[in-house]
């Protein structure tokens, strides 16, 4: 039974490959998500059908249900804000996946979860801002036509007086 549907589930993958494959406006899109890092086929491929409908990171975190949300009525409005977990489970699956990818495998993301959990954030909601960078990082990608580009350093002088 296992071997079958190892069999059924290598099928749907080359399917996929070849609807992909056949127009090339979607393979361009898909080549330049797998740029970005933790992003591979799969997630890709589900992110290809989601952005197809915005290009808005905030619009797609709550779609998947990874934003946090506040409490703002009755005696819960001094709760901590939580995700709802609402949307299409299998995506926040492979996001949350990424996320712990990019956190053991990129210094930056590394770096990141080490300082936000110094200072006393739960890990989990560190992953989940991992999971909404990643989103960000793939909606700016998808904006500009442009792959990942690991050093990125902006150079827009607001952005440097910041510092």
């Amino acid at each position: 039974m296992i071997e079958r549907i190892k069999i059924h589930i290598q099928a749907i993958d080359i399917e996929i490959r070849k609807l992909i494959d056949s127009d090339p406006n979607f393979k361009q899109t898909l080549l330049l998500l797998m740029s970005v890092p933790g992003i591979g086929f799969i997630l890709a491929s589900h992110l290809l059908v989601i952005t197809r409908h915005s290009l808005n990171p905030r619009e797609i975190a709550a779609y998947l249900g990874i934003c946090p949300y506040e409490h703002q009525s009755g005696s819960s409005v001094n709760k901590k804000a939580t995700s709802r977990h609402y949307g299409p489970a299998a995506i926040r699956k492979l996001l949350y996946l990424a996320a712990c990818s990019v956190r053991t495998h990129r210094k930056e993301f590394r770096q990141y979860f080490m300082r936000k959990t110094a200072e006393g954030k739960p890990g989990k909601l560190v992953l989940n801002n991992i999971q909404n960078k990643l989103i960000r990082i793939a909606c700016a990608v998808l904006r500009t036509q442009k792959p990942f580009i690991p050093n990125y350093v902006s150079v827009r002088p607001a952005l440097l007086n910041r510092a």
